[in-house]
């Protein structure tokens, strides 16, 4: 029996005999390479070309991203919630409250009890935030 199964290994899987040799060229990495120097890397950080924006820079692309989102909100197909939320986002970034009533619309397309709560509690809150810039600067 031990004889069968050398001669099994002798022959390879199955009797096959042992796969062919494939000529292949050695792998040669970085290491071995005597060209290669680790202080030739350069381990600074990339600087970027352009330079970042500033405040006042940043301010004035969000109010004009702002003043280009307002007309186009309507055309967006977007659920009652994302109408809202869209709607009260662009309310808070701009400080203005020339929107409310239209997400006030929005807030009572919703069907979901929690959420359209929700909006209209929103709704409350910045109304409440606005009367009391307009009462602030009534007193100045």
């Amino acid at each position: 029996m031990q004889d069968n199964n050398q001669n099994d290994q002798s022959q390879g899987i199955a009797g096959l005999g042992s796969p062919p040799k494939i000529d292949e060229p050695p792998i040669q990495n970085s290491h071995q390479d005597q060209s290669f120097k680790p202080s030739a890397l350069n381990l600074n950080p990339v600087t970027p070309t352009a330079s970042a924006p500033n405040s006042s820079s940043l301010k004035e692309i969000k109010k004009n991203a702002l003043h280009e989102l307002r007309p186009l909100v309507d055309q967006l197909e977007l659920t009652p919630e994302e109408k809202f939320k869209t709607l009260i986002m662009i309310i808070q970034a701009s400080d203005d409250p020339s929107l409310i009533t239209k997400a006030y619309e929005a807030s009572k397309q919703i069907d979901d009890k929690k959420e359209k709560a929700q909006a209209l509690l929103d709704i409350v809150n910045e109304v409440n935030y606005f009367s009391q810039i307009d009462s602030a600067e009534e007193s100045e």
